[in-house]
C-alpha cells in the first residue's frame, strides 16, 4: 500500500508581494499544497459514459483512503440531444482516457469531457485530495498546473482546454455573476466566445516539455447579459499549438489578467480546475490520454477578512491566531483588513486583533472602519494597553474615517466582544494610517466649526478638484474626509487629509461626464470630540459642484496607419469644421445597421456636416486621410445625456456609434440595450478592433446589440 503524499510546507514572503499593501508584517506564512494523485495511479478503476446531455460523470475513488474522493471525471456531451456513438472518459493504470466516437450530432452544440479537480461550477461534483477549493483568489500566492496529454485523431472538430470558474462566494451553487476563464492549448474549427474580435493579444510564460518559452495567447472577453450569466475570458494560444506534450501554465497569471480584462474588481472564488477536450456538433473519432494532472498551489495561512477558514483550524477571521499576530506599520496610510466574522455571533464571543505599531516616534492619526453591530450587545474596541480601552463602537455607523489623533498613541488594538443575542454584520477595520507628528503631543480641545470649499467650481467632468477644509482650532492631526454622501451614511471617501492649523485640503476628480442636473454634493466630515459620529455642531459641511459643460471645442486625431481609415464622430450639432488635412477622401461612409452595409455621403470639404444625413451626430463615420493629421469642431450645441443614441438590432444587431462626452462608461448607462460584443474602438495602426469601456468623444465605436435599444 502507497503512502499518501500530500505536501503541506510552511513557506514565508515579504507582505508587500502577497497582499500589495503599504505596511511591513515579517514572515508572513503561506502553505504549499500539491497534488496527492498527480500521476493518477492513486484512485479506482472508474469509468463514465453516455450520448446525450443526461449523461452524468463518476467519482474517482481512493485505493488508499476508503471514501476519499480524488477525481470527478465526466463525458459530459452537455449539448448534445441525440447522437449515434457515446463518448466515455476513464481512470484506470495512470491514465485519464476520452474516447469519443460519435455522429449524426442533434444540438446546439457538443460536449466537454473532462478530469475535474476541486468542485464543480454548480455548486457539487467536490472532491477531497489537496489542494484546497474552493479558495478566494486573492487568497493564493501561486498556482501553478503541469499536464502530460496525447491527442490521437481519426476526426476531431474542437479544442483542448482549461475550464475555470470563478463565482461570487465559495459555496455558490451556480456561476451567475462570476467568471468563465478557458485556457485553449489546441483547437480545430472551433473557435472561443467573442470570436473573431478579441480584445488584445498577450505573452505568457509556458513550459513546453521541459522547456521554458514565452507564448503569445489571443484574449476574448464576452460580458453578461443577464443576470443569469457570467463573463467568459478565453486565452487561444497563438501557432503553434499543442495537440500533445507536457505543458506547464501559472493558472494564477491567467486568472488574474482575466479579471482585469473582464473588468472585474469584486472578490471572486475558483471553485476548481476542469481539463480536457471540447467538441462541436461536428462527426467526431477521437482518443485523448492524460497521463499527468499536477497542481501546485501556495496559499496565505488565514485571511483576516474573508469569512473563511483557510487554514482548516475551525477558526475564521478575527478569532483566528494567526490574525492576533503583531503588525508593525509605516509612515501614512496602511492597508489592513481584520474582520469581526461577520457572521459568528457565538455566546460570549470575545477577542483581541495583536497590536498595530507605528514607527518610533510617531502616532496612529486616522482609522478607516466599517461597523455594524447591534446596539448595545456588539461592541467594538480601541485598546492603548492591555485593559485600558480608549474608544467603544455599538450601533450602525457604517463606513467612516475615525480621526484619533487626539488620542497621541503609538499603537492599538482592536476587540470585539458579543453576547450572540442578535446577528447583525460585525466590524472591518479596513486601513490605518501614521504620522510623523510625534507619539504623544499635548492634548487639546477640538473647537470650531468646519467649512468646505471646492475649486475650481464649476469643475470639467472627470477633472481634478481640490476641496479646502477651514474653519477649525486645535484640531491638529484629526482627519478630515470628503465623502459623496452624507457623513453619516455610506457615501464613498473621495479624499482625506490631516488638519495643520485651522485647515487643510485634497485633491479627488469630479463627476463624470456633461449630465443633466449631474450637480453633486459633497460633503466634509470630522469627529472633532472622538465619539465615533459626526452629529456635533460643526461637525460636518458641504458644498454643491457644478459640472461645466460649455466647453464648444472637440479635437480629433486622425492617423495614416496601416490603410488610411479611421472611425471618427462628431459630438456637437452644427459645429465648424478646420482641420490639418490637406490629402483626404471625399467619401465618408457610416454603418447602416439595417443592410449592415457601409453608405457613402459625399462631402466637398471639412467643414459642415450634411444636414440631410439624420442624426449625424449619433453615428460614428468611416473617414480615410493619407497624411497623420487633425479635425477641430467648434462652435454648435454640446451634446449632453439626452443625446445618447440609439442602437438598431437590424441584420446582424452591429452599429458604429458616437459618443457625446468623455468618459461616458458603456457598462453603467447601457440603458435597455443587451450587449452581446463591444464596444471597439478601430486602431487604424494595426486595422484591428480594440476592446474600450471608457468612450472619448470625437470617435466612433462598434457596439453589437440584441434588440433595438437606447443607451441612457
Amino acid at each position: 500500500m502507497r503512502k499518501s503524499r500530500i505536501l503541506a510546507v510552511i513557506v514565508f514572503a515579504s507582505l508587500s508581494v502577497l497582499l500589495s499593501t503599504s505596511f511591513a508584517k515579517a514572515d508572513v506564512p503561506t502553505v504549499e499544497l500539491r497534488t496527492e494523485d498527480y500521476d493518477l495511479t492513486f484512485g479506482d478503476a472508474t469509468s463514465a459514459s453516455g450520448t446525450t446531455e443526461a449523461a452524468t460523470g463518476a467519482y474517482v475513488m481512493s485505493s488508499t483512503v476508503e471514501g476519499k474522493k480524488l477525481w470527478y471525471i465526466n463525458p459530459n456531451p452537455w449539448a448534445v440531444q441525440s447522437a449515434t456513438g457515446s463518448v466515455s472518459i476513464e481512470y484506470k493504470d495512470g491514465e485519464v482516457v476520452t474516447t469519443a466516437k460519435i455522429s449524426d450530432i442533434e444540438g446546439s452544440f457538443g460536449g466537454y469531457p473532462y478530469i475535474q479537480y476541486g468542485r464543480g461550477p454548480w455548486g457539487k461534483e467536490a472532491v477531497d485530495q489537496a489542494p484546497q477549493f474552493p479558495i478566494k483568489v486573492t487568497d493564493a500566492a501561486s498556482f501553478t498546473s503541469d499536464v502530460n496529454y496525447t491527442l490521437s485523431v481519426q476526426e476531431m472538430y474542437g479544442s483542448i482546454m482549461y475550464d475555470l470558474w470563478l463565482t461570487k462566494t465559495a459555496d455558490s451553487e451556480n456561476p451567475y455573476g462570476g467568471v468563465e476563464v478557458t485556457i485553449w492549448l489546441w483547437r480545430k474549427n472551433n473557435n472561443p466566445s467573442g470570436w473573431p474580435l478579441y480584445k488584445e493579444t498577450t505573452t505568457k510564460p509556458v513550459k513546453v516539455n521541459g522547456v521554458d518559452l514565452e507564448r503569445m495567447f489571443y484574449v476574448y472577453v464576452t460580458k453578461a447579459t443577464s443576470e443569469n450569466d457570467w463573463d467568459i475570458v478565453s486565452f487561444a494560444i497563438g501557432s503553434p499549438s499543442y495537440s500533445s506534450g507536457d505543458i506547464e501554465l501559472n493558472l494564477l497569471d491567467f486568472i488574474n489578467h482575466a479579471l482585469l480584462a473582464a473588468d472585474r474588481s469584486d472578490d471572486l472564488y475558483l471553485q476548481g480546475v476542469q481539463f480536457g477536450t471540447e467538441f462541436t456538433h461536428m462527426d467526431q473519432d477521437y482518443t485523448f490520454t492524460v497521463n499527468k494532472f499536477d497542481i501546485k498551489q501556495t496559499l496565505y495561512l488565514e485571511n483576516c477578512c474573508d469569512g473563511i477558514d483557510n487554514d482548516g483550524d475551525g477558526l475564521e477571521d478575527g478569532r483566528d491566531p494567526y490574525c492576533q499576530t503583531n503588525t508593525v506599520l509605516n509612515r501614512g496610510e496602511n492597508e489592513i483588513c481584520w474582520w469581526t466574522e461577520w457572521d459568528d455571533y457565538s455566546n460570549n464571543a470575545d477577542y483581541f486583533s495583536g497590536w498595530f505599531s507605528c514607527p518610533e516616534a510617531e502616532a496612529i492619526n486616522m482609522i478607516n472602519i466599517t461597523v455594524y453591530t447591534e446596539d448595545n450587545h456588539d461592541f467594538f474596541q480601541i485598546y492603548d494597553t492591555d485593559t485600558s480601552a480608549i474608544a467603544s463602537y455599538d450601533g450602525k455607523i457604517g463606513n467612516n474615517l475615525l480621526g484619533i489623533g487626539s488620542f497621541g498613541r503609538q499603537r492599538i488594538k482592536f476587540r470585539f466582544v458579543s453576547d450572540g443575542s442578535g446577528v447583525d454584520e460585525g466590524a472591518k477595520v479596513n486601513s490605518i494610517s501614521c504620522t510623523d507628528s510625534g507619539a504623544n503631543p499635548a492634548l487639546t480641545e477640538c473647537t470650531g466649526a468646519v467649512g468646505l470649499t471646492l475649486n475650481p467650481n464649476p469643475a470639467q467632468p472627470n477633472k481634478e478638484v481640490t476641496a479646502t477644509v477651514s474653519g477649525l482650532s486645535g484640531c491638529g492631526r484629526k482627519t478630515v474626509s470628503i465623502k459623496d454622501g452624507e457623513c453619516s451614511g455610506t457615501g464613498e471617501v473621495k479624499c482625506y487629509c490631516t488638519v495643520s492649523g485651522t485647515g487643510c485640503s485634497c485633491n479627488f476628480n469630479g463627476e463624470g461626464g456633461c449630465k443633466p442636473l449631474a450637480q453633486p454634493t459633497y460633503y466634509v466630515c470630522v469627529d472633532k470630540n472622538d465619539d465615533g459620529d459626526y452629529s456635533d455642531s460643526g461637525e460636518s459641511d458641504s458644498e454643491v459642484l457644478n459640472m461645466d459643460c460649455e466647453t464648444k471645442t472637440v479635437s480629433i486625431d486622425l492617423e495614416m496607419g496601416k490603410s488610411g481609415w479611421n472611425i471618427i464622430s462628431f459630438p456637437l450639432k452644427g459645429a465648424t469644421f478646420t482641420t490639418t488635412c490637406s490629402d483626404y477622401s471625399k467619401i465618408m461612409r457610416y454603418h447602416d445597421p439595417a443592410t449592415d452595409i457601409a453608405k457613402p455621403v459625399t462631402i466637398t470639404s471639412i467643414d459642415k456636416m450634411p444636414e440631410d444625413v439624420s442624426d449625424y451626430y449619433e453615428k460614428g463615420w468611416w473617414f480615410k486621410t493619407n497624411e497623420d493629421c487633425s479635425i477641430t469642431l467648434s462652435g454648435g450645441e454640446k451634446l449632453l445625456t439626452s443625446d445618447l443614441p440609439e442602437l438598431k438590432k437590424g441584420k446582424s444587431g452591429w452599429n458604429i456609434i458616437s459618443v457625446p462626452y468623455d468618459g461616458l462608461d458603456i457598462t453603467k448607462e447601457k440603458g435597455d440595450c443587451n450587449i452581446l460584443a463591444g464596444p471597439y474602438r478601430h486602431d487604424p495602426a494595426t486595422d484591428k478592433l480594440v476592446y474600450e469601456t471608457v468612450l472619448k468623444a470625437g470617435y466612433g465605436y462598434w457596439v453589437r446589440v440584441e434588440n433595438d435599444c437606447q443607451l441612457s
